[in-house]
């Protein structure tokens, strides 16, 4: 009996030392790369490196490749050290929005799952963007004013000053800034317009949507409080006809907005418009023959593509032809009599798209892309140049750009 006991001992002491050594000889798979680091925006058919790195928790070495998003993966790198960088190149011969990821393999065959994408904008061999001079204070839903050439950005939310008060001058002659006196009430979310040479600034929010409208004199360099709109709200739309201030849709209260009101600055009153069809907030809004279009925007339907215009002359609203994209917290710049409606979010995606409308044509022609994806810009437009300012981007980072169109 003591003998069949030794035996059975012995053969559980070598189950347990295979078992041991099963388990210390399974590898594990690599961790997912990092977000592949590389350009924001390139042109096309330039080779544009990307690097990623992943870690190994056994410690193996690893090789990387790269998707790079317009159907072409590449070959497997060389192994490196788990946690060091690997780099590779890459040209895409089409314009348009790629997202690059990354993929991990040790030594030992196993791969990791996809990492989260970068984006990278390409467009045209003499595409008609270029970077300008960042404005100083990083921020989005601002608003923007132009007099005399000058452009004013004023309000919106940043990173540290949270609703934001600043007031910054741009002088695309001097491709230089100047920070002016701040606007009173601080905001985010705001309408802008400009009569006579001066800036109004109307709704926003702070906490809670506002019906704020104060005036800035840049001669003087000075801010007065006017009449505030009957609605407080929200990322608004405002536009001018015949020296009059429209502002119209927007939200608040939890609610989607198609109030339209007209401001009369020689009045000091507000007096109420027909609402606009489609309630929403975050809409584009240009102005071309005395007619206000109010493009895209979202409501409680998701974003949207929707374009409809208002004739103050007949107090009337008519729908056009949507956008080719459904967005929201896009800008809007006219030249030449066409809009050009800017960059925005998806629900999904921040984009750069720049979309032209023809309102003799009433169609939409895409243009060359913003090269850096964003909402809740702002836009200004001098000599026929539009100037994109600030925003939000990716992981709710607040920017200073500033870069240049020419269409």
């Amino acid at each position: 009996m003591a003998g069949i006991l030794k035996r059975l001992s012995a053969i559980f002491i070598l189950f347990l030392l295979e078992t041991m050594v099963d388990c210390g000889g399974k590898n594990n798979n690599p961790f997912s790369p990092d977000i592949p680091r590389g350009p924001e925006s390139g042109i096309v058919d330039t080779s544009y490196y990307f690097y990623s790195s992943a870690m190994d928790i056994d410690g193996d070495s690893v090789a990387i490749r790269f998707d790079w998003g317009d159907g072409m993966i590449s070959e497997w790198s060389s192994f490196v050290a788990s946690g060091e960088s690997t780099a590779m190149a890459h040209c895409w011969s089409t314009p348009d929005i790629y997202l690059v990821r990354a993929q991990a393999m040790d030594i030992n065959g196993d791969t990791s799952g996809w990492s989260y994408p970068a984006q990278i904008v390409i467009t045209g061999i003499g595409s008609s963007w270029i970077k300008k001079a960042k404005m100083p204070t990083a921020r989005g839903g601002l608003g923007i004013g132009v007099v005399n050439n000058r452009i004013y950005a004023i309000g919106g939310y940043s990173k540290y000053t949270y609703y934001c008060n600043k007031n910054e001058e741009y002088d695309p002659l001097s491709n230089s800034w100047t920070t002016k006196n701040p606007m009173p009430t601080p905001r985010y979310g705001v309408g802008v317009a400009v009569v006579n040479n001066k800036i109004y600034v109307i709704g926003g929010e702070n906490g809670a949507a506002l019906p704020t409208n104060e005036m800035y004199d840049p001669q003087t360099d000075t801010w007065t409080t006017k009449a505030p709109m009957s609605y407080p709200r929200e990322c608004l739309g405002v536009a001018v006809v015949d020296n009059k201030i429209y502002a119209i849709g927007g939200y608040a209260n939890g609610s989607y907005l198609g109030t339209n009101e007209v401001y009369d600055p020689g009045m000091n009153q507000w007096y109420t418009r027909a609402p606009m069809p489609t309630l929403r907030a975050w809409v584009g809004i240009g102005v071309i023959n005395g007619k206000i279009y109010v493009i895209g925007g979202a409501n409680e339907t998701g974003y949207l593509s929707v374009v409809e215009v208002y004739d103050p002359a007949t107090n009337t609203w008519e729908t056009k032809a949507d956008m080719s994209i459904k967005r929201g917290g896009l800008a809007v710049g006219v030249v030449a009599g066409k809009i050009y409606a800017i960059g925005g979010f998806d629900g999904k995606n921040f984009l750069s798209i720049n979309e032209e409308y023809d309102p003799i044509s009433n169609t939409w022609n895409t243009r060359p892309a913003m090269p850096a994806p964003r909402r809740a810009l702002a836009i200004g437009v001098v000599n026929n140049k539009i100037y994109a300012i600030g925003g939000i981007s990716v992981f709710g980072n607040y920017l200073s750009e500033n870069e240049e169109f020419s269409p």
